[in-house]
């Protein structure tokens, strides 16, 4: 237990720098009013959490990137903010298009990490 909880921290320091690395580097990139950096953080860890749990990959190693690494990495909150945001500036193809992609291309990339994991 305690062991999984350190693991945890650990994966969760790791991926919140992650995403903040990455989403600075796309951020000072793209100026557009599309949520970019979110929606590709959020795909790209669907990807990722889909391998993780398809694979045969040690318990600690998929509790600690899955739940902490994952967990931290992944911006659901923020991905409702930036919605939330959106459409209470009138921007509703904007928001529509970005819960679409976010949802759709989500679960096809969790689905295909999940194909992939199958093979670890």
């Amino acid at each position: 237990m305690l062991l999984n909880s350190i693991g945890v921290a650990l994966g969760g320091c790791l991926g919140a720098m992650s995403r903040y690395g990455i989403s600075s580097l796309i951020n000072q990139r793209y100026k557009g009013m599309f949520p970019l950096a979110t929606c590709c953080i959020n795909i790209l860890g669907c990807f990722l959490l889909g391998v993780l749990t398809s694979s045969s990959l040690a318990p600690f190693f998929i509790v600690m990137a899955g739940t902490g690494f994952m967990g931290a990495f992944t911006t659901f909150s923020t991905c409702k903010w930036e919605s939330y945001s959106l459409f209470t500036s009138k921007r509703y193809q904007i928001g529509f298009i970005y819960l679409l992609i976010s949802y759709s291309v989500g679960i096809l990339s969790a689905a295909l990490g999940m194909l992939l994991g199958v093979h670890l």
